[in-house]
């Protein structure tokens, strides 16, 4: 069924994108994303090589009508949301499945969900982005696992499933185990894994005549140097922040600084560093002598004016102008470019800082995950009063069948913005507010590892080119294990959530004060004292009861 190419050296960019309207909590980069070589053959699901099932043609639904409600991306440029969407029609004459779309605003779109889930006129469909709590409601959606629905009508997305790295059929299953909701978006996206990756600028070290660091010590150095210089040339030497970051900036929290003490977190949130995973258990780090090392020397430079704490009050806007001003000597970053725009003078000033070596006997390390999940879940959901259940799950199997069907829906028609390249879809100018308008973005059927954008890595104008050099050279540094994918019952969640709410905004809050006042040993010991009080140890426990359970 899948054709296989000749074996070849590529480097493939997952092409990522968040919803807009997200601030700054997540990637702003809608074009970003897999990059990594490889010396395999790849394989890719050629146009008209659906794996239909014996019995189910492609017009076997012709003259249905399916209602699918949808997410339109603030990005969206379209008057009507399918005027420029270029898989409709393909679709629609392949299968004669008509779609009614139940167009909802990114910004009302989980109230309105909610009354429609309540209501009486209910589209057969759920796509994207509608803040619907599936392991809560799951009732409220059919059963995919049943009566041999899968593999009657949608082979081609069980076969994607069975060739996943992670996650798989299995992933799906809620406590029950019913399945009610399907992937959509990449698989996985490994320009994503490291997070936010600190960036020193070069510029500055080249006028004072020093070298990138590898210590603690030797960062403590370089920024003291940058606070005592007129790096930028002002004639002021009181304007230069030596280390900056932003507790609003969705990568450029405080706790990268503790991975050169060994402490990385699953992903850029602050939480996810006070807990990690190891030889298939979570195990607590914020009790930890690292953790408090890691306190230490974030006040040590926050007490001599080399660390910027005004990170921990001031808005994004207020941190990225800092960047554009060029007063910043360190900070953490998703590209230059992507943080102060193509035209800022200062984009290529900077140059990848792995994470310093804090103490003799711990490795540092960087935060995320390699080849985790970037797949969604809770996107594509078929209602359980809906009458269309066989037709939806064929309509979405047709927009599953081909590796070019699947990044029509995702980006536009091929040749455009991509276009199949040796057997891959590779970039043409697959980028901006078009993706939205052209395509679907992450609400495509799920897009494998082995389908990723192949990406002109010669073209250093661009941030997703240099991202993927960027992330070559922290790599390594990432680990390699992390939560299984799982649903958990809604009992569960709301467990894990009243304990989080609890103890996050203690450590939180003991995180900035230690950065700024210090910390003593009266302090540190009464902090490990309100670890317990706070419910620290039931936390842990509660990740190694529902994700680990023995």
């Amino acid at each position: 069924m899948k054709q296989k190419m000749l074996a070849m050296l590529l480097v493939v960019v997952m092409v990522g994108s968040c919803l807009a309207g997200c601030g700054q909590t997540t990637n702003p980069d809608n074009e970003t994303n897999q990059g990594g070589n490889t010396n395999e053959a790849d394989e890719t699901k050629e146009d008209g090589e659906s794996a239909e099932a014996e019995g189910i043609t492609a017009d076997e639904f012709a003259g249905t009508t399916i209602k699918i409600a949808v997410v339109k991306n603030p990005l969206d440029e379209s008057a009507d949301f399918a005027e420029n969407k270029d898989f409709i029609p393909i679709v629609e004459d392949a299968t004669g499945i008509k779609v009614e779309w139940m167009v909802l605003d990114s910004a009302t779109a989980s109230e309105k969900a909610s009354v429609i889930l309540a209501g009486d006129d209910k589209p057969d469909v759920y796509l994207g982005g509608l803040g619907i709590n599936v392991e809560k409601d799951f009732e409220s959606f059919y059963d995919l696992s049943q009566d041999g629905l899968l593999e009657t009508y949608a082979p081609d997305v069980l076969e994607d499933y069975a060739q996943m790295v992670n996650g798989g059929l299995d992933g799906l299953r809620m406590t029950d185990g019913s399945i009610r909701t399907l992937y959509t978006g990449l698989e996985i996206s490994r320009n994503n894994d490291p997070q936010g990756i600190m960036m020193i600028n070069q510029k500055w070290l080249d006028q004072l005549g020093l070298k990138i660091p590898e210590t603690t010590d030797e960062l403590y150095d370089v920024l003291k140097a940058f606070k005592e210089n007129d790096m930028n040339g002002n004639g002021d030497t009181t304007d230069e922040i030596p280390l900056s970051f932003n507790q609003k900036f969705w990568c450029s929290k405080i706790m990268n600084l503790a991975d050169s003490f060994g402490i990385g977190g699953l992903d850029a949130s602050d939480d996810s560093h006070y807990y990690k995973v190891e030889d298939g258990s979570v195990l607590p780090t914020a009790d930890t002598e690292e953790f408090r090392a890691f306190l230490e020397y974030g006040n040590k430079l926050a007490s001599e004016g080399l660390l910027d704490v005004e990170g921990f009050s001031a808005t994004s806007e207020q941190y990225l102008s800092n960047l554009k001003a060029g007063l910043v000597g360190c900070y953490w970053s998703w590209t230059p470019m992507s943080d102060m725009g193509m035209d800022n003078p200062y984009i290529y000033d900077y140059v990848v800082l792995k994470p310093v070596k804090g103490l003799d006997d711990v490795e540092p390390v960087k935060t995320g995950v390699k080849n985790s999940a970037k797949y969604g879940t809770g996107q594509f959901l078929i209602d359980a009063s809906s009458e269309n259940v066989e037709a939806a799950l064929h309509w979405w199997n047709y927009l599953s069948s081909t590796t070019e069907m699947k990044w029509t829906v995702r980006g536009g028609a091929e040749g455009e913005l991509w276009k199949m390249e040796n057997g891959k879809p590779t970039d043409i100018a697959y980028s901006g507010s078009a993706v939205y308008t052209a395509g679907m973005a992450d609400l495509c059927p799920l897009i494998l590892a082995d389908e990723s954008l192949v990406l002109n890595l010669d073209d250093m104008t661009n941030s997703t080119t240099n991202r993927v050099y960027n992330v070559d050279e922290v790599w390594d540094m990432l680990s390699e294990e992390t939560l299984p994918t799982k649903f958990i019952s809604a009992e569960e969640s709301e467990e894990g959530a009243f304990i989080k709410n609890e103890i996050v905004p203690f450590i939180d809050s003991f995180v900035a004060t230690s950065i700024v006042e210090g910390v003593t040993d009266d302090t540190w010991a009464q902090y490990l004292k309100d670890l317990e009080t706070y419910g620290y140890y039931e936390w842990i426990d509660w990740f190694n009861k529902v994700y680990f359970p023995k």
